[in-house]
């Protein structure tokens, strides 16, 4: 089910897999950007009452070895719609997430797969060079 525990439970399984893959620096970044993604993703299908389902899925993927050490992480949610990067005002306690996700990872964006339907949002994130 999705609910708060999912979002450390997506950080710690991220950062087992960049241990795994020996990328432990960019473990910072992709668990704070896996956070962002997943508490977007349960808002998200909270806001979805006819769903037939309640979860969200994380997935994540090395880059090939063509340059800066990368990894690609991906969350997908049973809503339609797609994700809205806000502007809040200062006083705002939230809705700079995505804003936050576009300025430490390398690229982020989103698609909508045909065979499960909702979205997967995703976010590429590098090491410097």
């Amino acid at each position: 089910m999705a609910h708060p525990e999912s979002v450390a439970k997506a950080r710690a399984h991220v950062r087992g897999l960049l241990a795994a893959w020996g990328h432990e620096g960019l473990s910072e970044t992709a668990e704070f950007v896996v956070s962002e993604l997943s508490t977007n993703a349960i808002t998200a299908t909270e806001r979805v009452v006819d769903s037939p389902t309640k979860v969200i899925g994380l997935d994540a993927y090395r880059l090939p070895r063509s340059g800066a050490a990368g990894v690609v992480v991906s969350v997908w949610d049973c809503s339609r719609e797609p994700p809205r990067v806000l502007c809040p005002d200062e006083d705002a306690e939230g809705g700079r997430g995505l804003l936050l996700v576009a300025a430490l990872a390398q690229g982020w964006g989103y698609h909508r797969p045909v065979i499960f339907g909702g979205k997967v949002v995703y976010a590429t994130i590098t090491e410097a060079q």
